[in-house]
Formats: structure tokens, C-alpha cells, sequence
């Protein structure tokens, strides 16, 4: 992440970056950058030692993309501290094992932090995504529906990448059932619109009430303020998703002024200061041997009709959320970072 290495280098460290999709073009980061993927980071490493002779590796991401640190690491013998995301249970044990080879581990969520606990009996530090508020913030609403195209409508908005987990059909569904009697609504994905997502919107007679980011890509995405420019845009932002290890968008676009509803599960409750916030589990269902919730489409499709037809409501929500994000900022949690990082070195010398 752009605000752990600006951090780090801050604070006097000399980095250097494996960027999953990096394939060599300009880099503004000011540091170099060695391309990867996803889940194979080994080549960069072992360039990145050659080249500069790091002391330490800092992981962000999940278990899974860096299978290999645990047993690298020791080979070229360098500290490692992992952030890593935890957004269902039960907690795989190839996951406890590769936690537990690491020197420090950190969180993004109180949820994750339990589960880690109550799994292996650790307690990794929590350490959450923080929000720029100088650039998500509340901005010109008309100019920005002007912008977007979106000018003159009610706008349902949600920012996810188009998978699984997301559970995007479920709100195309429940905006389908809202928008029955109503001519001024509009559902606006800022997301990937693939085959089956296009079939869902159409089966639910929407297609012509759906917008989506032209040119999406889910590797780029938008900068921040066009992104910040797309949230003030919405009246209600939606997160229908089965599971989360932190959930940046929903603070995002709370902190423009966005009323957020979120699935009432994993990190997004933490999220979420209004109970009405929180959408109900319908049931729950396994996906890749992980737990995750389906959230109740019904409530849903109720929830919007609220903030719809209650002004007053709306704004209250409005200032709630509003209020809640600028108290997560990201300057505590990048010193807290940098304290997590100089331990960690220190306990090598």
C-alpha cells in the first residue's frame, strides 16, 4: 500500500516494492519496484536481496500470496513482519503455520484479531486501513452527478471488485426490488460488469437503471479523486458482500458524507456506527471451506426505501458517518506501523 512505503520511507527506511501486476512501466513511488503476481513473489525477493540486501520483508496481503516467505525468509535470513487481511473462519492450519513464522503479524480488524486468538492463541496487533479526508471528503454533489452522469437520479452506489465474496447479484436483486415503483433511481457499479453480472442485471429487468465505470480496471482502478468524485455522486452506498477483512470503501464513502449499508459481518460491523447500517445475515454459506454470510436481500431492498423517502433520516446518517471516518485517519495507524517495523528490526541486532 502507497501509505505504508510513504510512511516508511518517512521514518528513514530505504525500500524497495514486488508489485503484483507491476510489469515495468513508469514508477512514480520514488523507490524502486520489481514486478511479481499474485501469488509468486519469490524472483523479486531474491532480486530485491541481490540488488540491496534489505533486512526485512513486510507482507500485506493474504496468506496465500506469500506461501513461500516462511521458509525464504529464513534461507536469506531477514526479519518478517506480515499485515494480513482475516474475513471468515475457521482459520486454515497452513495459515496458522505461516502466522506463526513470521516475527510480527497485524490485523486490519478487531474481528480478525479474535479470530486469530481464539484459533492459535496469538494476538496480533490491530492494525486497520485509515482514509484520507483531505481527499474523500464531501464535495460540489451536483458536480459531481454532472460528472459521473448520473445527474437528476436517487444513485445506489457500491465500489467492489466483481467476485464471490462481493456478492454484487444480491444488490443488483434488492435494487431491482426498490426501484419497482420508482422513475428516479439509479444503481451505479464501480466494478467490472462481466457475463454473469450482465445477466443478473438484465433477468432483473435493470439494465437500463444500471451504470458502471467505463474502462474499469481492476489492477488501475481510478485515482482518489475521481474515486472521491464517484462516492459523492451516490445517495447511499451499498456493500452486499459475505465477508470482509476490512472493508476501505465503506469508509471511503462515509467519509464523503455517504450514508454506507454493509452486511452485518466479519470487519464491516466495525465499520458501521448505525445499527440501520448493519444489514442482517439471511443465512450462512460455505465458500472455499471458509464460513460467510448472505445478507438478507429483502431487508436490503427495505433499507434503501427508508433512505429514499426519509430526507431526515438520510442526512442523519450522513453525519454520522461522516463523523465516524474522520476519526479513522491514517496518521495513528502509519506511526503505529513504524513502531511494528523498528521492533522487529531491533530484535535482529
Amino acid at each position: 500500500m502507497r501509505q505504508f512505503a510513504a510512511a516508511l520511507q518517512a521514518a528513514g527506511y530505504r525500500l524497495c516494492a514486488a508489485g503484483a501486476g507491476y510489469q515495468g512501466e513508469y514508477n512514480p513511488q520514488g523507490f524502486p519496484v520489481l514486478p511479481a503476481t499474485r501469488d509468486r513473489f519469490e524472483p523479486a525477493i531474491r532480486e530485491a536481496v541481490r540488488r540491496w540486501s534489505p533486512r526485512l520483508i513486510l507482507t500485506v496481503g493474504e496468506p496465500w500470496m506469500f506461501d513461500e516467505v516462511p521458509w525464504l525468509r529464513r534461507e536469506l535470513d531477514l526479519r518478517w513482519v506480515a499485515c494480513f487481511p482475516v474475513d471468515a473462519t475457521p482459520l486454515p492450519a497452513a495459515w496458522a503455520t505461516w502466522i506463526r513464522s513470521a516475527d510480527a503479524t497485524a490485523v486490519f480488524s478487531r474481528y480478525g484479531q479474535r479470530v486469530v486468538r481464539e484459533s492459535m492463541g496469538l494476538e496480533p496487533e490491530f492494525l486497520p486501513h485509515g482514509v484520507d479526508v483531505t481527499t474523500f471528503c464531501p464535495l460540489d454533489k451536483p458536480l459531481c452527478k454532472r460528472r459521473v452522469g448520473v445527474e437528476g437520479h436517487f444513485v445506489v452506489g457500491s465500489v467492489a471488485v466483481n467476485q464471490a465474496r462481493k456478492n454484487l447479484p444480491a444488490l443488483v436483486r434488492s435494487f431491482a426490488d426498490f426501484a419497482r415503483d420508482k422513475s428516479d433511481v439509479l444503481l451505479y457499479l464501480h466494478t467490472r460488469i462481466d457475463q454473469s453480472l450482465e445477466q443478473v442485471i438484465a433477468s432483473c429487468g435493470v439494465t437500463e437503471r444500471t451504470r458502471a465505470t467505463l474502462n474499469y480496471l481492476p489492477h488501475r482502478g481510478l485515482s482518489d479523486a475521481d474515486l472521491a468524485t464517484v462516492y459523492n455522486s451516490f445517495e447511499v452506498f451499498v456493500l452486499p458482500t459475505m465477508a470482509e477483512g476490512f472493508g476501505l470503501p465503506i469508509l471511503e464513502s462515509q467519509a464523503c458524507g455517504i450514508p454506507a449499508l454493509a452486511t452485518d459481518c466479519s470487519a464491516c460491523s466495525e465499520l458501521l456506527p448505525d445499527p440501520l447500517q448493519r444489514l442482517p445475515v439471511a443465512r450462512r454459506v460455505v465458500h472455499n471451506g471458509f464460513e460467510q454470510s448472505a445478507v438478507d436481500q429483502a431487508i436490503l431492498a427495505t433499507r434503501l426505501d427508508q433512505l429514499y423517502s426519509n430526507d431526515t433520516l438520510r442526512t442523519r446518517l450522513a453525519t454520522e458517518s461522516l463523523e465516524f471516518a474522520r476519526t479513522k485517519q491514517w496518521p495513528p495507524v502509519l506511526a503505529q506501523l513504524a513502531r511494528l517495523v523498528a521492533s522487529a528490526i531491533q530484535v535482529s541486532m
